[in-house]
């Protein structure tokens, strides 16, 4: 009978754990949610990149093969990039383009300051 004791108070420590853990995460999502877009950063067009711009140059790429962008011309090393019609229309929802959001998918530690437990 000791022993099923023993082990219903260690199952239940674990149980108010993942409670908090998930509370936690929670509000913690909340605030990503809140306040981090995560956004292609360009908020006039047309664009012009460098060619040796790879990462930018990709970004733009996956836009025109959503309708989004097109590429106007290449001058030497420079690539201008314009809003397509349907660019146009989703660009004046939020004056950039947002193709996502943050996930957090687990509280691995809670570290409280000053023995403070809310957030």
């Amino acid at each position: 009978m000791k022993n099923y004791f023993l082990f219903f108070l260690l199952f239940l420590s674990f149980l108010c754990h993942s409670e908090e853990n998930e509370l936690f995460r929670k509000k913690i999502q909340k605030e990503i949610d809140d306040k981090i877009l995560l956004c292609l950063g360009e908020t006039e067009w047309p664009v012009s990149i460098n060619e040796n711009s790879i990462w930018a140059n990709a970004n733009m790429e996956s836009l025109v093969d959503a309708g989004l962008v097109k590429l106007d011309f290449k001058r030497g090393k420079n690539k201008l990039w314009n809003l397509t019609n349907l660019g146009k229309k989703e660009f004046n929802k939020n004056g950039d383009f947002c193709y996502g959001r943050m996930m957090l998918k687990d509280i691995l530690n809670i570290t409280y300051i000053n023995k403070k437990e809310d957030l």
